[in-house]
């Protein structure tokens, strides 16, 4: 994923409103290979 990705998803951790923080996983397969990630 790109950084602009990751942001964008990592900004939607959490409930709008509700929370004032959320939680960000994030989980990379190894065997990939960096160009393709």
């Amino acid at each position: 994923i790109t950084s602009g990705e990751y942001i964008q998803m990592s900004g939607r951790a959490g409930r709008r409103g509700k929370d004032d923080r959320g939680i960000v996983v994030l989980i990379i397969d190894e065997r990939m290979s960096p160009t393709a990630a």
